[in-house]
């Protein structure tokens, strides 16, 4: 279990390697950008937006309200690792932050989420319609990022296409599923779930630790590896999302949204797995919350989740997956500082919400 002084040192550890990647990086993401905007202001508005840099109208913002980076960040450390210069590293640690920033404009669409980082999200501040568009502007624009590279560029374009593709159908199915009942004929099975969640979250990470050693031209083996320890911070990441949905947050209300939506997580689909007698009440309760859709009601599932044991089993998965992809960072042919930051940067992924007590400190 991860202490709050555990978590406070990997913060510690990790403040001087966010603070080297961002300051080389941003001013390559503003000209990207900045590209963006010489094709239409607006659509660069949105982006800026996104990234928390201007508000609505184009103005300078008042505050960062794009997050922490990690991706661009850890990005860059693994192309470096690979022994990308710097050029590639950044080229590739700006393609994967606006493709990042893609999947989130999208993903706020399709959530109906109107609020991310503590303000309206993209699509309310600047409708649907534009919001879609601005996402597609960061798509093209990751792409030609990689593509101006030589010689590997066009391969490592390539590379994070398959990756948008494989998301993009991932997040179909996981749409999908929420028209499919909780239980009998048409239930969505673990089976199922496991599949979406490769697609969905995995490809992502996977990209994120090996593209900038595909446009670097490293050697395929290891690529391989470091697309292998992705894929398991990425399930770790996606079991997490599903605990924090349910448990995240002391406040019940700030809970449940992937619920209220009929989302199909993990904790309750292994909960139902059980044959306990929590579990056959947690299938009759979900029956009703479509009609029924009370804060009490939500919170009595994820109790009842617990109880037939979705939510220990879910933990066991983060855990188990975490473990997988730094036994594999660790015996990477890479020298110890390399591996030592790829671990430390990517356990930064395990400290969110107000739940830090899944994943990092099990290693």
């Amino acid at each position: 279990m991860t202490t709050p002084t555990m978590a406070a040192d990997l913060r510690g550890e990790a403040a001087p390697l966010l603070k080297r990647v961002r300051a080389e990086a941003f001013p390559v993401l503003r000209e990207e950008i900045a590209r963006i905007s010489a094709q239409d202001e607006r659509l660069g508005w949105i982006a800026g937006y996104h990234l928390g840099w201007n508000e609505a109208d184009g103005s300078p913002g008042n505050g960062d309200h794009g997050g922490r980076t990690v991706t661009l960040v850890l990005t860059a450390l693994a192309a470096e690792a690979a022994g990308a210069p710097a050029d590639e590293a950044l080229a590739a640690a700006v393609a994967m932050e606006l493709a990042k920033d893609f999947i989130q404009l999208q993903d706020d669409v399709i959530d109906n989420d109107p609020i991310r980082r503590e303000r309206a999200s993209a699509w309310q501040a600047f409708g649907v319609g534009a919001a879609l568009l601005g996402a597609d502007a960061l798509r093209h624009q990751a792409m030609d990022v990689l593509a101006r590279h030589r010689p590997h560029g066009l391969a490592a374009a390539w590379h994070l296409q398959e990756t948008l593709g494989r998301v993009v159908a991932g997040q179909a199915r996981d749409l999908s599923f929420e028209q499919r009942p909780w239980s009998g004929a048409g239930k969505v099975t673990l089976a199922e779930y496991r599949a979406m969640a490769t697609m969905k979250t995995s490809p992502l990470f996977e990209c994120v630790l090996s593209l900038g050693a595909v446009l670097h031209g490293a050697p395929s083996t290891l690529v391989a590896d470091l697309i292998e320890a992705g894929r398991n911070f990425g399930l770790a990441c996606q079991a997490l999302d599903d605990i924090l949905d349910l448990w995240g947050s002391p406040d019940p209300r700030d809970n449940f949204n992937d619920l209220r939506q009929g989302k199909k997580t993990l904790p309750i689909l292994a909960a139902l797995a059980t044959d306990t007698t929590a579990a056959r009440q947690l299938e009759r309760l979900l029956e009703r919350l479509p009609d029924e859709p009370q804060l009490e009601l939500f919170q009595e599932a994820a109790d009842l989740a617990e109880a037939a044991g979705g939510r220990f089993i879910t933990e066991q998965q983060a855990r188990g997956h975490y473990q997988a992809a730094v036994a594999r960072l660790s015996a990477l042919p890479l020298p110890q500082r390399r591996r030592t930051e790829l671990i430390t940067v990517s356990s930064l992924f395990g400290l969110r919400g107000h739940n830090e007590t899944i994943m990092v400190g099990s290693v």
